[in-house]
């Protein structure tokens, strides 16, 4: 798609939450439409007096004035954000209720039961628990936040840090290694970093100016959020079960 003709490539408020998804370049707006026809299909109907915004506060000036314009406007449930880097899409959640984690789970048993993606133009979807700016000591104590939410020092786990850093412009200055350190020192032990076939993933995914954190504890189940192995793992034939011990006389 022409870079003059990308629509919503804005940022999203800061702490949003939320989907972000990848796709074939110039398949966005396809890719767009399948996902939020799924999300309300997978979405908890919401009820009257429900409806509220989240991020109030963080509106642009842009937005409200757009808003004084039309104040009779139903607030969309889903909002999506091209990113600058292509093959991406932020689909912002709006509304309290709905949890990225558990629309997400619901879109991976619905692939389960029919053995199929309910969405081809789409790769990967990832559950997003705060978008921010790639700065890391900004943003840090964000991800040490969310890492206290979800990590169980009582269950440790093995986890992959997902680190993606596509910026344009001025970077921060760390490196990959030295930021993936960073990350390792504040989830701490007893959990155990490693590279493959991790049960649970620290996402930090940088598009340009958008950064997207997240904990995400079904990594492995998921298949890394990848929904083509998703499928592929499906169609695996099942392990035989063990012989059975013989009975000693």
């Amino acid at each position: 798609m022409p870079k003059g003709n990308r629509k919503n490539l804005a940022v999203p408020p800061k702490g949003s939450k939320g989907w972000l998804f990848t796709c074939d370049i110039n398949r966005d707006q396809q890719a767009t439409r399948q996902v939020i026809d799924v999300l309300n299909q997978l979405a908890d109907p919401l009820t009257e007096g429900e409806a509220e915004e989240e991020q109030q506060e963080e509106k642009t000036l842009e937005q409200e004035l757009a808003d004084l314009k039309k104040p009779n406007q139903k607030q969309q449930r889903w909002i999506p954000y091209v990113s600058e880097v292509n093959g991406n899409v932020f689909i912002r959640f709006t509304q309290k209720q709905d949890d990225p984690f558990v629309l997400l789970e619901r879109y991976f048993e619905e692939v389960r039961k029919r053995k199929g993606t309910l969405t081809n133009k789409v790769s990967k979807i990832y559950p997003i628990m705060y978008s921010g700016f790639p700065l890391s000591s900004e943003s840090l104590p964000i991800l040490q936040e969310l890492v206290n939410k979800t990590f169980n020092a009582e269950k440790p786990v093995t986890y992959e840090v997902f680190l993606d850093r596509k910026h344009r412009g001025e970077e921060s200055g760390e490196t990959h290694d030295e930021l993936n350190n960073k990350i390792v020192k504040l989830v701490g032990a007893p959990h155990k970093p490693i590279y493959r076939k991790a049960e649970w993933a620290v996402l930090w995914q940088s598009l340009g100016r958008n950064l997207y954190l997240s904990v995400i504890p079904k990594w492995s189940e998921w298949c890394s959020c990848n929904i083509a192995k998703f499928c592929a793992s499906l169609l695996k034939p099942a392990e035989p079960a063990p012989p059975a011990e013989e009975k000693k006389e």
